[in-house]
């Protein structure tokens, strides 16, 4: 008898549920792609899983779907664009993977410094930006 996916040693080898051979006789089932994400949220680092049998049973592994957004650097909804529309706390707003607030001043010289400060675990960091006319 053939071996398939049932938790039982269908052919007498002392073996139970053998991938390759689960594979070979059952492969509208088995090493099958499944939970594939969906455009437009179809891309790295969202992958589909593939089906293997586990304990008498199909099911469905290494599947990644996406999830929200976070201001991380990363492309966390899948989207093909990492951290667009990444939620960041009060007024803050998410540059270069931090989410950080703006303030707007002067210089010493008569250009305009747009600053950017960024919380980290040490403590807060400023970035200036001198504003281009």
């Amino acid at each position: 008898m053939p071996e398939v996916c049932d938790g039982i040693d269908n052919d007498c080898d002392l073996a139970i549920d053998e991938e390759l051979d689960v594979v070979a006789n059952q492969p509208k089932i088995f090493g099958i792609a499944c939970d594939a994400p969906v455009p437009p949220n179809d891309q790295p680092p969202c992958a589909a899983g593939i089906v293997r049998c586990i304990n008498g049973e199909p099911l469905c592994l290494g599947a990644r779907g996406p999830g929200e957004e976070i201001c991380n650097g990363l492309d966390d909804d899948c989207d093909g664009v990492g951290d667009n529309d990444a939620a960041c706390p009060g007024a803050t707003q998410c540059v270069e993977a931090q989410c950080v607030f703006e303030r707007v001043g002067k210089s010493n010289s008569s250009s305009s410094v747009r600053t950017m400060a960024a919380c980290r675990r040490s403590g807060p960091v400023d970035v200036a930006r001198r504003a281009t006319a």
